[in-house]
């Protein structure tokens, strides 16, 4: 992890038209606090650990691979190639567009949540080459614009090789599907008005850029087929909205749970009920996760002016229990961050075998 991520102290936040700091959350006390550092880590190099340590484990990788069914009462997926593969269990992580959600019953479709979203990674010279920017390379800190609706986040990422920048736009609900190719021009029009330091970052955009909805799920209650043989995981499950920054944070606890409950098994015929196990123990807390992301993006994206200045007044006061902003309210980030999936688990079955005995 060290070698390709960073850890950032706090997150920042500036004003929208001047670029000028407003106050921040801090992140410096995690380690003592929570026992771990924050971690900020590139996606595609995160999978890559992941790969490499299930790889180490035994587990099979199949790379380049498309599911296009599901047999749930016989543990089986059919791949493109027409391959059929079975075994005891299928777990499936295959997103908020989820295709098992679908096989399982669940005409659910993803909730559109009015936002538009544009990513853009910036190699880490173009930044250098701006006196006002070049602080930004080497920052290892969050740095986040909020102003009327709209927000711009941006953090180094891969060891200070490259910056990434997330833009969020309102939905202008023109859009067809779910991600769309998108010029710098359409970008640059949103943010029309707002500070130097803002327009100098979105000069380093490529002309073609890709946007794509934010959404959502409701509450899914059903992740585990009837059968037995099929649970939902990750997204697939319990898509959020980026505004806690939880939802792969949320996918990791969902596999260490899920691991924890599958090493009980000792025939077959145990699967069932750990899965439901499983459910009972992740569902509470990824469906509020799910209402504290909704909840924060309305403290995000504020617009009439009397409001605008309460927030103001929330950063000056920096992190305290009862801060209407949920990433630097103390309670929440205790309640969020202090979470061990795996002590969750270990107690969680405690009481199951308490409360069941020799049924187990």
């Amino acid at each position: 992890m060290d070698a390709v991520s960073s850890r950032p102290s706090r997150i920042n936040y500036r004003s929208w038209q001047t670029a000028e700091a407003q106050g921040f959350t801090d992140l410096s006390r995690h380690p003592e606090v929570y026992g771990a550092p924050y971690w900020q880590i590139y996606r595609p190099d995160y999978h890559s650990i992941l790969v490499e340590a299930a790889a180490k484990a035994g587990a099979v990788i199949r790379k380049g691979q498309t599911v296009v069914d599901y047999k749930p009462e016989e543990a089986t997926v059919v791949l493109e190639s027409g391959e059929t593969l079975r075994g005891d269990l299928v777990i499936a992580a295959d997103g908020v567009k989820s295709l098992a959600r679908k096989v399982m019953g669940l005409n659910i479709e993803p909730h559109e949540t009015g936002d538009t979203c544009f990513r853009v990674v910036v190699p880490r010279e173009r930044l250098t080459s701006d006196p006002e920017l070049a602080s930004l390379s080497t920052d290892p800190n969050f740095e986040q614009f909020l102003g009327p609706d709209h927000h711009i986040i941006g953090y180094n990422m891969q060891k200070e090789k490259t910056f990434n920048l997330l833009m969020v736009i309102p939905d202008d609900r023109k859009m067809k599907g779910y991600k769309a190719p998108a010029t710098a021009s359409e970008v640059r029009e949103a943010y029309k008005g707002w500070s130097p330091m803002v327009q100098k970052l979105l000069s380093f955009l490529p002309e073609e850029v890709e946007k794509w909805r934010l959404t959502d799920l409701p509450t899914i209650t059903d992740w585990v087929h009837p059968s037995g043989k099929m649970v939902l995981i990750g997204d697939a499950s319990h898509a959020t909205l980026p505004y806690l920054a939880q939802g792969a944070a949320m996918a990791i606890e969902d596999a260490v749970v899920l691991g924890s409950a599958l090493s009980h098994v000792s025939a077959k015929e145990d699967i069932h009920r750990l899965l439901l196990f499983f459910y009972k123990t992740r569902v509470g807390r990824a469906h509020a996760i799910q209402r504290g992301s909704f909840t924060n993006r309305f403290f995000i994206h504020m617009r009439e002016e009397e409001i605008l200045k309460m927030r103001l007044g929330v950063f000056k006061a920096g992190d305290y229990p009862s801060s209407p902003n949920l990433m630097g309210n103390t309670v929440f980030q205790d309640w969020l961050y202090g979470y061990d999936a795996k002590a969750d688990a270990s107690l969680q079955w405690e009481k199951e075998v308490r409360a069941n005995g020799s049924r187990l």
